[in-house]
């Protein structure tokens, strides 16, 4: 859904995919999905500042 939008995180859905992946009781693959989470999101916002006005 989102390869078809014109503005997107480079990556969104491999980064989406391994953030799923890394969804489990252990303790560090979770931090490092939280991780890549947050720089998604900080992606997310900085896309939106610059091009949506």
């Amino acid at each position: 859904m989102i390869g078809k939008f014109k503005i997107r995180p480079e990556n969104y859905k491999e980064m989406v995919d391994e953030i799923f992946s890394l969804l489990s009781t252990d303790v560090d693959c979770l931090r490092k999905g939280i991780a890549i989470l947050q720089r998604l999101v900080d992606e997310v916002k900085y896309l939106k500042e610059v091009h949506v006005q």
